[in-house]
């Protein structure tokens, strides 16, 4: 599928798929190429045929995971962050490095894409936790 067929939304779930890949790597001591996570989501040989909009999405997460982590972790209550699905954890690093970093698609939206994304995901109610934590964290 060339970029112009892949809309953002299909971009947007494939970087949380990567970065729930990487999650998982990190949380169980694996070692991990960032960039060949992202290749193997999107079934490409080359990162620079992964489509832009991802290819930068996921960058940004990247270069600003400890800032997101923290983010995160900043905001929520009577909660840890190690205890948070990395399901969750991957659709916020999602949405708050297009929100944040991204900054080119309106605030509703990053975060509508995000409650999509859990329903799709997550657990019954985990949309609410996701949209909680956006409220917070997005720059307004």
């Amino acid at each position: 599928m060339s970029e112009k067929q892949m809309t953002r939304t299909a971009q947007r779930e494939k970087v949380m798929q990567a970065i729930y890949q990487l999650l998982f790597d990190i949380d169980n001591n694996i070692d991990y190429d960032a960039t060949l996570i992202i290749n193997q989501v999107f079934n490409l040989k080359e990162f620079d045929d992964v489509p832009n909009y991802a290819k930068h999405l996921y960058v940004l997460a990247l270069d600003n995971f400890d800032e997101i982590k923290k983010l995160i972790s900043d905001n929520l209550v009577s909660w840890d962050y190690s205890r948070v699905n990395s399901i969750l954890k991957a659709i916020l690093f999602v949405a708050i490095s297009e929100g944040n970093y991204v900054k080119d698609a309106p605030r509703n939206v990053v975060i509508n894409e995000a409650i999509k994304l859990a329903k799709s995901y997550g657990s019954k109610d985990d949309y609410k936790f996701i949209n909680s934590i956006l409220d917070k964290v997005l720059i307004k």
